[in-house]
This record gives C-alpha cells, sequence and structure tokens, in this order.
C-alpha cells in the first residue's frame, strides 16, 4: 500500500538531541515533493515544536500534548484543543506536592512551575517554551484557566510507582502517559496521539491503511491506532517494538531515515 500520510514523534524518534539531521531533513522534503504529508505527533507543548519546524523547512500538521492539542501547522488553525477537569487538576497537583516531585503545568501553551529547578531549565532551552513562575499552581489554574496537560518529574522508580497509583485513584479520569522513564503525564481521557493524527487524516481524506507511524516509546502506543504501517525505533521500548509492524535502526543511526526510505520510498 502507497504511504500517503507519516505521523512521527519528536524525541527518540526523528530528533537527537533536538536536531534535524540534514539526511532527515533532505528525506523529507523529498516526501513533501512525492505529496506525502508529514505530522507532527508529540507529547510536547505546540510551541515547543517550533525549532523543529523551522529546521525542516516546512510547515507541518501538529499534533501536541500527546493528542490533546492538533492544529494546521505551527501558526495556523486550530483543530483541537481539549483541556483536563480543573478539579481534577488540582488533586493531581495536590498528590504532586505530597510526593516531593516536580510538576508542570500547561495552561494556553505556557508552562507554569513553582520554581525554577534545572529539568525546567533544561525544558526551557530545549524546547524554547514561555514559562511563569507561580508558587501556587492551583492558583495557575483559578487565573489562567483549566490546564492542558500536568507532567510529573522524578526518579524513573518514583514515576513507575506514580503512574500505578493514578491509573487506579483516577481510571476513566484521566489518560496517564510517559513519553520518558522519568516523566508522569496526566491528560484529557478522550484524547490520545492516536486520535489527534485521525483528525488529521480524516480532514485529509487518507485511510488508515495509507498511514506510517513511528515512535519510541510508551505515549507511541497509542499513535500506532492511527497507521497499520506501525515502526518502532531500535530503541524503544519493548512494549512499542512487539507492537510494531518493523523495527528499524536506533535513533543514532538514522533509524528515522532508514524507515522511511524502506516504507515510503520503498529503498
Amino acid at each position: 500500500m502507497t504511504v500517503k500520510l507519516v505521523a512521527t514523534d519528536l524525541d527518540g524518534t526523528m530528533l537527537q538531541d533536538n536536531k534535524v539531521d540534514p539526511k532527515t531533513k533532505a528525506i523529507v522534503q523529498k516526501m513533501i515533493k512525492k505529496g506525502v504529508e508529514l505530522v507532527i505527533s508529540t507529547g510536547r507543548m505546540h510551541c515547543a515544536t517550533q525549532m523543529t519546524v523551522r529546521q525542516l523547512g516546512i510547515n507541518p500538521y501538529i499534533v501536541s500534548y500527546n493528542g490533546a492539542m492538533v492544529h494546521q501547522g505551527l501558526y495556523g488553525k486550530e483543530l483541537q484543543n481539549i483541556t483536563m477537569d480543573k478539579d481534577i487538576a488540582k488533586k493531581l497537583i495536590a498528590i504532586g506536592m505530597e510526593n516531593g516531585v516536580v510538576m508542570h503545568v500547561y495552561i494556553n501553551d505556557v508552562l507554569y512551575v513553582q520554581e525554577m529547578t534545572n529539568w525546567t531549565a533544561n525544558y526551557m532551552k530545549l524546547c524554547a517554551a514561555p514559562t511563569r513562575l507561580l508558587e501556587d499552581l492551583k492558583e495557575a489554574i483559578d487565573i489562567f484557566g483549566d490546564p492542558t496537560k500536568v507532567l510529573f518529574i522524578s526518579t524513573p522508580q518514583n514515576c513507575a510507582n506514580m503512574q500505578k497509583m493514578l491509573r487506579q485513584k483516577f481510571a476513566g479520569e484521566i489518560y496517564i502517559t510517559s513519553s520518558a522513564p522519568y516523566f508522569v503525564e496526566a491528560i484529557n481521557p478522550n484524547v490520545h496521539k492516536g486520535k489527534g493524527v485521525k483528525i488529521v487524516a480524516d480532514r485529509l481524506g487518507i485511510k488508515q491503511s495509507e498511514i506510517l507511524v513511528i515512535g519510541d516509546n510508551y505515549n507511541d502506543m497509542d499513535l500506532f491506532e492511527a497507521g497499520d504501517i506501525k515502526i518502532a525505533m531500535g530503541d524503544a521500548v519493548d512494549a512499542l517494538k512487539e507492537s510494531a509492524t518493523w523495527v528499524t535502526d536506533t535513533v543514532t543511526n538514522d533509524g528515522w531515515y532508514k524507515a522511511i526510505r524502506k516504507f515510503v520510498f520503498e529503498e
């Protein structure tokens, strides 16, 4: 089946050290000329995709916040923006405070934090994210509105324990996922990456059988629902590899580039 749309994760998949390899940029440009759509599907903030978009030199559809936001390009039409229930978000913040973890609360594509930790500073540097300090994150919700995402940052073991606890405590009320061992990400239960990509595909009249999806982590499990060609990076988590059509090479060995050559250009 001819691939008409490629939906890709960013960190650990298309990007290495937040950079687009020249070979990746070249094959993306070639792909676009062929008429294949590129959809960025990431856990990042929408605005935090701008550096990648500029490096690629195109203006693709963007599914951000693990599917909560969908845009037609970086500054284009907003196709979806689904926030969390504010009362549940406040309960999550209280749990975060009880557990002494770093918290990021995202409202209207702005990052709110209680203090400037190394984690926050690195995220700001990585993504050029607009960030505001506010000691009471519950107050941020009252003032600025319902959050798109609440993120906890801690050790891998603490995050694993928190994921289990939150899934039990808020079953059906929030969607819990992770894009890295030290993250726990909470969003509205009615969204995920795969659903976000489907919004774009339906808009373009592209079938699931014509979609290639590629990722590396647990938040890409749902991305795999959007396409029949499911590619896991060589250094992806085992669960994703087990669900994949094909496992490509690692991110450091041009795995993304190799997958596109094989399935889009059949080279």
